[in-house]
């Protein structure tokens, strides 16, 4: 279970998924409410990638399977 206050490390790893200006400087945090409203609003990748790496491919893949979405994939865990 994900709680909206955790906080997220951007670590100098999610400087290369910038494209947008991130929402926090590099070796900042950010919590996880944040950054799903930042992947969404924005769709801002350094925060959709620190999402993904705190849950993980598998649950991801296996949600998206459950929901229909059976040619939707990520391909593993540290994109």
């Amino acid at each position: 279970m994900l709680l909206f206050d955790e906080r997220l490390l951007y670590t100098p790893y999610y400087e290369q998924y910038d494209l947008t200006g991130a929402p926090v400087p590099v070796c900042g945090e950010i919590s996880i409410e944040d950054a799903l409203y930042e992947m969404i609003t924005v769709s801002d990748n350094v925060s959709a990638v620190l999402l993904q790496d705190r849950v993980g491919a598998g649950p991801i893949n296996r949600d998206m399977a459950a929901l229909g979405l059976s040619g939707t994939r990520l391909a593993s865990d540290g994109v």
